[in-house]
């Protein structure tokens, strides 16, 4: 899981989302934040457009954060789920990945959790190295390396070789529409999108 160490916030939607994974080990990952950011080895190691769509340090944090979960997925030799602080895991059960499935999304917003296997993360690894990265990670991931804008509306799709699946509703990401997001841009643009609203705070 995803966090911002120390952030008001991002350690209160993890703290409420926690529990709800109690049946797995879930360690948590200290998110880059803007203030480390432009000293950061992976942050500096590719090529990020003039021309983005990226607009703020928090975003370019973002990114930078799931590039690190997406080469430790690719270093690794089992798939791994990345999830974010915001992660509602409703139905335990069905946290699984297909043997012949490279990519699953569980929710229906984002990247909130998405199973990968080492080779996808390799293959991504390698597109985004050999790219400069202009959009966000989910169009970055989903619409450009995927191609999902050439199959809208299949669940389930193959891309050079890899298979994968549109969203299932298997984690709810929620949102506390008085304290809003740890990202500020992405409150207007996604609030009420799939979200579950809560009260972090009382």
């Amino acid at each position: 899981m995803i966090r911002i160490k120390g952030d008001r916030l991002s350690e209160a939607y993890a703290a409420y989302c926690l529990p709800s994974w109690s049946d797995f080990d879930v360690e948590l990952v200290d998110a880059i934040t803007p203030q480390t950011l432009y000293d950061d080895e992976t942050y500096n190691s590719y090529s990020w457009s003039d021309d983005t769509f990226i607009r703020s340090p928090e975003e370019y944090a973002s990114f930078t954060t799931k590039i690190k979960c997406w080469e430790d997925c690719a270093n690794d030799t089992v798939p791994h789920l990345i999830i974010e602080h915001d992660a509602y895991l409703d139905y335990p059960d069905m946290v699984y990945l297909e043997d012949h499935i490279n990519m699953k999304m569980l929710a229906c917003h984002g990247t909130v959790a998405i199973f990968y296997t080492p080779d996808f993360c390799k293959r991504f690894i390698s597109y985004l190295k050999s790219n400069k990265i202009e959009y966000g990670p989910m169009t970055t991931l989903y619409n450009k390396f995927l191609g999902y804008d050439e199959t809208f509306g299949e669940w389930f799709f193959e891309r050079d070789g890899f298979k994968t699946t549109d969203r299932i509703p298997v984690v709810v990401p929620v949102l506390d529409m008085k304290e809003k997001t740890t990202i500020p841009a992405h409150f207007d643009v996604y609030r009420g999108k799939n979200h579950r609203i809560i009260n972090l705070f009382g």
